[in-house]
């Protein structure tokens, strides 16, 4: 139900978008910017790529090519902007289970768990 992507090209700077349906049936509406911190703007060909939204929509996932490093935001709701980026290293496309007890990440082709936490 939410679409998380990237659009690149003509000097955007602000490329993280998420679109969100309320109806599987529903076609996709048209995305609105992701608003983040000033270090994740695309400069040229070095840019960020979302992976991942935490369920309660306050962490974003963001793969960084040129650097091959993850990274997860926070939402900073004084900002209204995802802010205080945590370097998960190169465990590109990590993505949150339904309840955010595991993370899931790229690793050579298959899913592994990053880290598991007990949730109460």
């Amino acid at each position: 139900m939410v679409l998380l992507y990237s659009r690149f090209g003509g000097g955007r700077t602000h490329t993280l978008f998420v679109s969100r349906r309320l109806a599987r049936e529903e076609p996709w509406p048209e995305g609105i910017e992701i608003a983040t911190a000033a270090q994740f703007d695309a400069i040229d060909d070095d840019r960020f790529q979302p992976t991942g939204l935490s369920s309660d929509g306050k962490t974003l996932f963001l793969w960084h090519e040129s650097e091959m490093l993850e990274y997860a935001l926070f939402f900073d709701v004084a900002r209204s902007s995802f802010e205080n980026p945590l370097d998960l290293g190169g465990l590109s496309g990590a993505m949150p289970n339904a309840d955010c007890s595991r993370l899931y990440f790229d690793s050579g082709g298959t899913s592994a768990d990053l880290f598991f936490t007990t949730t109460r």
